[in-house]
Order: C-alpha cells, then structure tokens, then sequence
C-alpha cells in the first residue's frame, strides 16, 4: 500500500485552508446581504477560490503563488481596459479581432508553459483576467460601467481571500526551509534507528515509506532553497545556504545508500 502521512499530519495540513475558505465565503456573503456589493457577486467569489486553491495546490507557500497571481491579475486588468475601451469598439470583423488576441494571448499562454514556476503564475492570472474582461458577444457592445463593476468585483475577490492567507498562512521562504529540514532530519532519524536495529522484520516497509516521503520533501526543498536569501538576515548568503543545501543532499544520498545495501 502507498504510505500516507499520518492523520494528525494530514489534518493540520489540510485544516487552515478548509477554515480560510469557509471564513472567507461566508464574510464575503454576509457583505452581499447587508450592501449588496461588489456588483458582479459570482466573479467575486470565482476569483476567491482561484486564489485559496492556488495556494494550496502548490503546496510551497514560501513562493506566494496567490500573490503572484494576484499581481499578474492586476496587470491583466490594466491590458484588458485597453483593449475593450481603446480597440474592440474599431473593430468590425473577426478578422480583425483574431489580429489583435492572437499576439496578447500567445505571449500569455508561451510564458505561463516556459517560465518554471512560481514565475509563469503571474502570467496564469493575466491569462485569467485577460480572457474574463474582453466580455466578447456576437455584437460587441460596450459597457464600461459594467466592466468597472466586474473589475472591482476581482479586486475585491483577491483582496478578500488574500488578507487571511497572508495573516494565517504566510510563511517566509526561511520558515518554510526549517520546516522542511526538520522533516528530513526526522525521516533519517527513523532510518538510522531502523538501520540499527539489525534484525527488525519491517525494515523493507519502512525503507519504502521513507523513500516516499523524501522525494516530495526533497522537490519542495530545491524549489525553496533559491528563495531563502535576504539581506535582512545576518550572516544569511547564498553561499551559506547553497552549502546548507548540498550538505543535506548528500547526507540523504549516503543514508538511501545504507537503506538499499540492509535492504
């Protein structure tokens, strides 16, 4: 059977982004009741969950993807008021209209593929607005109050949802590397107490269960590691942390080593 983290475990990964959704839904529906805003009330909540559930299938909070995304949202926003207020009204064929898309959402869709992540989120969220906010019909009309209205109403998604995900569930790159360590020092103490304990009938599964746990812990290491720098820690510089990296790594290689040769 595949190992599966412990139930504590999975309930205390899983918990603060359950409450943050519902938290965030219901403060974002007791608005609605009593005011009656944003104007454009399903967006609002359709950016709310594009946002919680960015962050949390990522899984490396140390990244920001909801803020990247946010940022890049924002940016789509600013693209797409041009062109509905200064382009699509000019435009009186499909034609012309493929022209225009073609190249705004080539240059989305070709950075959103090539970037590795988390730098092709930003480019996910301008890609999002950038396809919501045209409001294309089969007869282009424009509205720009209506579109003021759905443009406050994805601000307003984002904001909602970022605030608590900031506050309950931000976590510096810093943080997020000493978690991580902590967690593979733990799977190689287990190891070693296996390693040692010479006639221990379980060994293969617990080899098995080891080699499953470390090979995420060890992927979210490699992608956090480049963002533990900062200038406001002392003593912190890449060197040290590079060295902190390649330490670990190896230390790890030499205990599967010992795993695979017991086993």
């Amino acid at each position: 059977m595949p190992w599966r983290a412990p139930l504590a475990e999975r309930v205390a990964a899983g918990l603060p982004n359950a409450l943050i959704m519902v938290g965030v839904y219901l403060a974002a529906t007791l608005i609605w009741i009593e005011f009656q805003w944003p104007p454009a009330r399903l967006v609002e909540i359709v950016m709310m969950v594009v946002i919680v559930g960015v962050q949390i299938m990522l899984e490396i909070p140390a990244q920001q993807p909801e803020r990247r995304l946010a940022i890049g949202a924002a940016a789509g926003l600013l693209v797409t008021a041009t062109l509905y207020v200064l382009v699509l009204p000019r435009l009186s064929a499909f034609t012309e209209l493929a022209l225009v898309l073609f190249p705004f959402y080539f240059v989305i869709t070709y950075f959103m593929h090539a970037l590795p992540s988390p730098r092709h989120i930003p480019f996910l969220g301008m890609g999002l607005t950038g396809i919501l906010m045209l409001q294309l019909q089969p007869v282009q009309s424009i509205d720009v109050a209506g579109w003021v209205g759905v443009g406050i109403s994805v601000l307003f998604g984002f904001t909602i949802a970022l605030v608590p995900l900031g506050i309950f569930c931000g976590v510096t790159p810093q943080k997020q590397l000493r978690r991580l360590l902590r967690g593979l020092f733990e799977d190689l103490q287990g190891v070693i107490t296996a390693l040692a304990d010479s006639g221990r009938p379980d060994f293969s599964r617990v080899l098995g269960e080891t080699e499953q746990r470390l090979l995420p812990r060890l992927k979210a290491l490699d992608q956090v590691v480049s963002l533990a720098y900062t200038t406001r820690v002392l003593h912190n510089d890449p060197e040290r942390i590079r060295t902190l990296h390649e330490a670990t790594e190896s230390t790890l290689l030499r205990v599967r080593a010992l795993e695979h040769a017991r086993a």
